[in-house]
């Protein structure tokens, strides 16, 4: 066997589908909502700042944000996928899925103003509704997973629900209250995605650390010394 064939994906069919039927998807969905949505495709293509014409500064902290939750659902997916490889991780594997799972929600909905706007606007269901559910699902899944979580280093999940709720109340609160506003709610909101992904990257690290240290060690074929 050559040892390069170690680095290839086993199913380079099965892989070239995952890899670009989504993303073809997502194309075809984008020119359907600008055919039928009558919006100019460029909106939808290219970049925010340039269809306002606006600085590219715009929304940052937002942005930023967006990257943070997505890199927490990246690297949770990918440990719990290793864990499942190795076997005997059966409860942190489910802990890490249901996580990742949950911050993709979470991304979807800051990413793309689902509480904020779509929900109102298109389907008449308002925040208290919205966050009530993600309250539920939030329950559900600590509830489920709190022997899992007892035996983590918790304090970063619980600063980053102290910093969610923080940034909850002070959405409700008239902007004259304190001083920058939004400082004060988009900040702790993005304190609290900063926790989030420091949580579960910790998690994913020691759980898979864990896992390599009971597992033989694997040499790619043709690299053994002697």
């Amino acid at each position: 066997m050559n040892s390069n064939t170690y680095f290839r994906a086993p199913d380079m069919r099965r892989f070239i589908c995952w890899l670009y039927l989504p993303a073809t998807a997502c194309l075809l969905i984008t020119a359907f909502v600008s055919h039928f949505g009558d919006i100019p495709i460029a909106n939808l293509t290219r970049d925010p700042a340039a269809v306002t014409e606006s600085s590219p500064l715009h929304g940052i902290l937002s942005n930023i944000g967006a990257l943070l939750w997505c890199a927490a659902a990246s690297i949770c997916y990918f440990s719990c996928r290793l864990i499942r490889a190795e076997a005997g991780g059966k409860q942190v594997f489910w802990f890490l899925f249901y996580g990742a799972t949950l911050t993709v929600i979470l991304l979807l909905d800051d990413f793309f103003m689902l509480h904020d706007w779509v929900f109102p606007e298109y389907l008449d269901i308002y925040e208290k509704k919205i966050f009530a559910v993600y309250s539920v699902l939030l329950l559900a899944y600590v509830t489920k997973f709190r022997r899992v979580i007892l035996e983590t280093n918790y304090l970063l999940l619980l600063a980053a629900l102290v910093f969610f709720a923080f940034s909850i109340v002070t959405d409700r609160l008239p902007q004259t209250v304190l001083p920058m506003h939004h400082i004060f709610e988009d900040g702790t909101k993005f304190l609290g995605i900063v926790s989030w992904l420091g949580y579960f990257s910790s998690v994913s690290y020691i759980s898979v650390s864990s896992c390599l240290r009971k597992s033989p060690a694997r040499v790619p074929p043709g690299q053994s010394g002697g």
